[in-house]
Order: C-alpha cells, then sequence, then structure tokens
C-alpha cells in the first residue's frame, strides 16, 4: 500500500530558536551559526518534527537484515561469534 503524500513545509514557517514554540517543526533547515532557522511547521504532539521533516529523520526498518532500536536502523553484523569466525 502507497504511503499518503505529505506536503511539503512552507518556507514561510521558518523561525529562528529564540521564537520557535511549542509544536513547531525543530528541523534545522539553515545552519548558519546564531542564525540558523528551523522548519517552524506545525507537528503532531508527540513529535519535534513536522510530518515532511520526521519522514527524513526516521527512517522504517526493513523486514530482513537489521535490527530497529529507538528511531534508528542498525545494521544486522550477526553474533560476536560470527564475526571472529568470519575474521579468521
Amino acid at each position: 500500500m502507497p504511503e499518503a503524500e505529505i506536503p511539503e513545509p512552507s518556507p514561510r514557517d521558518r523561525t529562528t530558536l529564540l521564537r520557535l514554540h511549542a509544536r513547531q517543526c525543530r528541523f534545522v533547515v539553515s545552519d548558519d551559526g546564531p542564525a540558523a532557522l528551523f522548519c517552524g511547521a506545525p507537528t503532531r504532539p508527540e513529535s519535534s518534527w513536522c510530518p515532511w521533516h520526521r519522514r527524513l529523520v526516521y527512517m522504517r526498518a526493513p523486514t530482513q537484515g537489521a535490527k530497529a532500536g529507538r528511531g534508528f536502523v542498525l545494521p544486522d553484523y550477526g553474533s560476536a561469534k560470527d564475526r571472529r569466525k568470519d575474521a579468521k
């Protein structure tokens, strides 16, 4: 089943750190030191990112060959015992 299309956030929502409020996307879109800009688009209550940037930050775990942990995808290197066998 294809995923629903998520619209790209408007550049008009962009804001600085000092003007960023609750439920605004914290994705850094321009890292110019003290003048860094954040997305600022609305977020869901449980997220720090708007749906567009959340899709960039989090990856879905593949169905095989990897383990998911805390929103990150970790490669499956096998057990330490298997790695020692391969090194010999």
